[in-house]
């Protein structure tokens, strides 16, 4: 069980990374600004690139499953997969976007 929280704690702390990685630091704003150019500021790409609570959820879904897996969460947790997994990505998109927003202020 330690290892599954633990694994859950960290996938969340790598989403919320990467989500400020790219909506936010310094770093990828020449990515920002070539998807803006591209798509116009009120593009959906310009929207997804811009917003925490956006692209977390997509950051999460793809790294969620992984930790999943590897921390046998459905043993652990004793619930089904098929509600577990999307459950938990959506937990840990919203975790993720909150520490970035309280980070952020």
């Amino acid at each position: 069980m330690a290892t599954t929280l633990t694994l859950l704690l960290i996938t969340t702390l790598t989403v919320a990374r990467l989500t400020r990685l790219i909506t936010i630091d310094k770093l990828a704003e020449p990515l920002r600004r070539w998807i803006i150019r591209y798509n116009g500021d009120d593009g959906w790409w310009t929207y997804l690139f811009h917003c925490s609570y956006c692209l977390s959820i997509w950051i999460a879904a793809a790294l969620t499953p992984t930790a999943w897996i590897l921390a046998d969460a459905t043993h652990h947790l004793a619930v089904p997969t098929w509600y577990g997994l999307p459950a938990t990505a959506l937990a840990v998109a919203y975790l993720a976007a909150i520490l970035i927003t309280k980070e952020n202020n």
